[in-house]
C-alpha cells in the first residue's frame, strides 16, 4: 500500500502537474537541490546529506477573484556519515514526495485567503529489506496580505497527521499535530523576491507514543528571474531547524542550503505566483518524518 501511495503521489506531482502546466498561464517546472548538515544532541553525532529532485506548480483561475493552485515536489536523498554507526544519517534517508491543492479567493486588492490540502510521503530509512515510510497529510487555512509595494506578509494554520498503518516503523512520526507558518516577502526589486519564513509545529506523538514532538524552522531565501521574458528563475534558501522528541534526550539540529532553477510558462514570473497568493506548504511535516528513526 505504501509503495502504491508513493507512486501515486509522484505521478500526480511530477507528471499530471507538469502536463497541465503547459496549458495554463501561470505555471512552472523546475529542478531543486539541497545540502544538509545536522547534529543529534546530546550525542554530538553528525551527518551530512544531499538531495536532488523536481517540482512543478500551476495557478488555474476559476473567475476574476478565485483560483485553484496545485503544486508537487519530489526529492531523492543520499547521506554521508562522518563517524560511523549511530550518526544522524546512519539510517539512510530515502524519498520525499508531496502534492498539494489550494483554493484561494481575493478580498479586495491586498488580501487573499483560502485553504489547502497536502498529501505527502517520507522514507526515513531506505534499505533492501524494508523501508520506514511515513505517509502524512495536512489541512489548513492560509492568507496573504500586501502591505505596500515593498512587503507582502503571509500565514498558514492547520492540523497534520501521519497515517500510522505499519507496525514495522520504528517511530510514530508527525502523529496528531498542529502547525503554524508565518512569513514576509520583500518585493521592492524589479526581478527578485526575498523572503523570511518561520514554521512551528507540535505532535501528540513523534518518536514513541510517550514522546510528543516539537518542531521549528526558520529560513531565508529568494527567487531571481532572468532572461528576455523573465521566464527563467533561480531559487535559493538557507534554513535552520530543530526536531525534538520531548521526553527523549535526542534532539536533531539541521542546517539546509537549497538551490534550484525554474522555468515559467505563459510569460508568467515568480511574482505572479505571490500576487495570486500561492505560498506553498510547510516543510516541517515531511522533514520531521524523514528524521524520525535517527532519534532512536
Amino acid at each position: 500500500m505504501k509503495h502504491i501511495f508513493t507512486t501515486a503521489l509522484a505521478t500526480t506531482a511530477l507528471v499530471a502537474t507538469v502536463n497541465t502546466a503547459q496549458a495554463q498561464n501561470l505555471s512552472y517546472i523546475g529542478v531543486i537541490g539541497q545540502s544538509t548538515s545536522g547534529t543529534n544532541r546530546p550525542n554530538k553525532d553528525d551527518g551530512d546529506g544531499a538531495a536532488f529532485g523536481f517540482e512543478a506548480g500551476l495557478v488555474y483561475d476559476i473567475n476574476s477573484v478565485s483560483r485553484i493552485v496545485a503544486e508537487g515536489r519530489y526529492l531523492n536523498w543520499n547521506s554521508d556519515d562522518d563517524d560511523g554507526p549511530g550518526n544522524l544519517f546512519d539510517d539512510e534517508p530515502g524519498k520525499e514526495v508531496s502534492v498539494a491543492i489550494h483554493y484561494l479567493r481575493d478580498a479586495g486588492t491586498n488580501l487573499t485567503y483560502g485553504g489547502f490540502l497536502m498529501l505527502g510521503s517520507s522514507v526515513s530509512d531506505e534499505d533492501d529489506v524494508s523501508d520506514d515510510t511515513y505517509e502524512h497529510y495536512a489541512i489548513g487555512i492560509e492568507g496573504t496580505y500586501k502591505i505596500n509595494d515593498m512587503f507582502t506578509t503571509y500565514g498558514q494554520l492547520g492540523v497534520a497527521n501521519t497515517i500510522d498503518d505499519d507496525s514495522a516503523d520504528d517511530s510514530s512520526g508527525y502523529l496528531g499535530g498542529e502547525f503554524v507558518r508565518l512569513g514576509a516577502v520583500y518585493t521592492r526589486f524589479e526581478n527578485t523576491n526575498l523572503f523570511l519564513d518561520l514554521q512551528i509545529g507540535r505532535s501528540d506523538e513523534y518518536e514513541d507514543d510517550d514522546e510528543p514532538g516539537k518542531f521549528q524552522r526558520i529560513a531565508l531565501g529568494g527567487e531571481t528571474s532572468f532572461g528576455a521574458a523573465r521566464n527563467w528563475a533561480v531559487t535559493y534558501e538557507i534554513s535552520q531547524a530543530e526536531y525534538d522528541a520531548v521526553g527523549d534526550p535526542n534532539v536533531i539540529d539541521v542546517t539546509t542550503v537549497g538551490l534550484g532553477m525554474r522555468y515559467y510558462f505563459g510569460g508568467s514570473q515568480s511574482r505572479d505566483f505571490m500576487e495570486a497568493g500561492a505560498i506553498g506548504t510547510p516543510d516541517i511535516i515531511s522533514r520531521a518524518n524523514l528524521y524520525t528513526v535517527n532519534l532512536n
